[in-house]
C-alpha cells in the first residue's frame, strides 16, 4: 500500500511539472504572439511614414521643377525676342542659350514625369540629380539675367 502511495505521488508531481511546463510554454508563445504583433504594427507605421515623406518630398520636387520650367519659359520669351533684334555674333549667342534653355527645360520635364517611378533605393539619388539640375539651371538664369 505504501507502494502504491509513493507511485500517486510520484505520479501527481510529475503531472503538476508538465501542466506547469505546458502553462508556461503557452504564455510564452501568448507573449511572442503579441511582441510579433507590436512589432509587425511598427513596420507598417514605419512604412506608413516613408510613404507621407516620400508623397511629401516628391510633391516639393514636382512644384520646384514647375517653377523652374516656368523660368525657363520666361527667359526662353525674352531671349527670342532679343535674338529678333540681334543680328551676326549676338544672335548666335543667344540662339545657343535658346537651345541650352529648351534642353534644359526637356531634361526637367522627363525628370518630372519619372518621379513617380523612383520609390525604390534610388530615390535619394533621383532627388539629387534633379536638384543638381535645378541649380545648375539656376546659376544659369541668373547669371544671363538676374532672374
Amino acid at each position: 500500500m505504501r507502494n502504491t502511495s509513493s507511485i500517486l505521488l510520484f505520479l501527481a508531481v510529475i503531472s503538476l511539472v508538465c501542466f506547469t511546463a505546458c502553462d508556461n510554454t503557452a504564455s510564452r508563445t501568448q507573449e511572442a504572439q503579441e511582441d510579433l504583433r507590436e512589432e509587425q504594427s511598427d513596420v507598417q507605421e514605419a512604412r506608413e511614414d516613408v510613404s507621407e515623406a516620400y508623397q511629401k518630398e516628391s510633391a516639393e520636387l514636382r512644384e520646384e521643377i514647375r517653377e523652374a520650367q516656368t523660368k525657363i519659359d520666361n527667359r526662353l520669351v525674352k531671349l527670342r525676342a532679343d535674338a529678333n533684334d540681334a543680328t551676326g555674333e549676338a544672335k548666335a549667342e543667344i540662339n545657343q542659350q535658346i537651345t541650352r534653355l529648351e534642353q534644359k527645360r526637356t531634361q526637367l520635364n522627363n525628370e518630372l514625369n519619372r518621379i513617380g517611378d523612383n520609390m525604390s533605393d534610388g530615390w535619394n539619388d533621383f532627388k539629387m540629380g534633379v536638384r543638381n539640375t535645378l541649380d545648375e539651371l539656376d546659376r544659369e538664369l541668373t547669371d544671363g539675367d538676374g532672374m
